[in-house]
């Protein structure tokens, strides 16, 4: 066991992803298993019903984001980790300021045009009266999502531990405000307003760790320097983020719509079983925080074989981890799930099956940031579009007949056409440009 262990940390150190992904992995597990117990608490504190109405306005507030704030941070690591391969670090700095600028000016734009249609994504979506009250006071983390950017900057600078740092240190102050609102039962205004103060703070504090990396990097003057014409960088960023707004239906939309179709209870459970497959996302994190740069590196070094091999060999890695961890779930649920949620089979079939769905995520996410890195984002309307289509007409049909078992297949089978495609491209572009 002991030779097991010592061949598995030399594997680690070995590999600077791996040794990357390995240092994010365990402190985003920790902050992950923390917010396991806050489900847990808040649950206890306002029910599964004022858990689904926090996470709809957590969805309202991302879904704006997610449709018109630029979000750079992919454009920065891809074209600031070829601007290192280049020693340019006039480029580098130019790739900040820009990023920045874009930023900063559609999230202004994303603020008034959330709040203006308050009224008509309510009435739509089917969200209640008082609901819409709170959306307006969630309205405020809009501005710092310009913040999100900074972690391209800790990538860039091999940085991997200030994000899950500030994770956790949020995870255990949010602990602490709803024991405190549990212990004097107060109602869900209070764990409105503390979390989005708490939010607050870890933007603040994640800002902080992105300006001690640029002065890492001798690039905490960016902002000095001046612009020039970069349509390679503007048409990059550009498609990507028209992409992500297209593939809205697989993240915010989804609460919206169970919302919709199902109530706001359903909402609520949706969300616990996500907090479970959220520690499967802890290894999807991880994984891609460190896996982007390296691909990055490698294509800009015309490295693509090798950069393949390492997407291949994470997607049966996480596949198989999927696996196991599903037939664990399925046989444990009735032991533990009723502290959370009613541990109906159903249930337990619900989050067996969505740690499938993102154990499939982990596995698909190397295609997606090699597709990202060779700089096929021009193809990606197309797919999401067809893809996602789809999607939703499986979520117009499957609920109604499997309630959220429907909702998680059409998950999986979106992710599968996508990543298929994705991955079909990638092969035929690599034959005829013989990277």
């Amino acid at each position: 066991m002991r030779k097991l262990f010592n061949g598995i940390k030399a594997q680690i150190l070995k590999s600077e992803i791996l040794k990357n992904a390995f240092s994010v992995f365990y402190l985003q597990t920790i902050a992950s298993l923390i917010g396991l117990l806050n489900t847990f608490l808040i649950i206890k504190a306002i029910g599964i019903n004022g858990l689904g109405t926090i996470a709809i306005l957590t969805t309202y507030v991302n879904f704006y984001i997610g449709v018109f704030s630029f979000y750079s941070y992919t454009a920065v690591i891809k074209f600031g980790q070829e601007a290192i391969v280049n020693k340019d670090i006039l480029g580098l700095k130019k790739y900040f300021k820009r990023a920045l600028l874009l930023d900063i000016l559609s999230s202004v734009a994303t603020l008034i045009i959330a709040y203006l249609l308050i009224n008509i994504t309510s009435s739509y979506f089917g969200i209640g009266q008082q609901t819409q009250k709170y959306i307006v006071l969630y309205l405020v983390l809009i501005p710092f999502s310009v913040i999100r950017t900074v972690t391209a900057v800790l990538r860039l600078s091999n940085d991997y531990k200030s994000e899950p740092f500030v994770a956790i240190v949020t995870s255990i102050v949010k602990m602490l405000v709803i024991l405190f609102g549990l212990f004097y039962a107060l109602p869900i205004q209070y764990f409105i307003i503390t979390d989005i103060i708490i939010s607050i703070i870890g933007s603040i504090m994640l800002a902080f760790f992105g300006y001690r990396c640029l002065k890492k990097i001798k690039c905490l003057d960016f902002y000095k320097v001046k612009l020039t014409p970069d349509k390679e960088f503007i048409r990059f960023n550009l498609y990507n983020n028209f992409a992500s707004t297209l593939n809205l239906p697989i993240g915010q939309l989804t609460n919206f719509i169970i919302n919709k179709l199902l109530g706001v209870d359903a909402v609520g459970i949706f969300n616990v079983i996500s907090k479970f497959g959220g520690i499967f996302n802890q290894v999807i994190s991880a994984l891609t925080q460190s896996l982007f740069p390296e691909l990055s590196r490698l294509v800009a070094l015309k490295e693509f074989l090798k950069a393949l091999k390492i997407v291949e060999k994470t997607f049966l890695i996480m596949v198989s981890g999927g696996v196991i961890a599903s037939v664990v779930f399925m046989i444990s649920y009735p032991i533990w799930l009723h502290y959370f949620i009613p541990a109906t089979f159903y249930n337990g079939t619900l989050l067996s099956t969505y740690t499938i769905y993102m154990a499939l995520v982990g596995a698909v996410a190397g295609v997606h940031l090699l597709f990202t890195s060779l700089n096929l984002v021009r193809y990606n309307i197309p797919l999401v579009l067809f893809c996602n289509s789809v999607y939703i007409i499986l979520l117009l049909i499957l609920p109604n007949k499997l309630g959220l078992l429907g909702v998680i297949i059409a998950l999986i089978l979106q992710t599968t056409m996508m990543a298929s495609l994705k991955y079909f491209i990638i092969k035929k572009k690599n034959k005829s440009a013989n990277y």
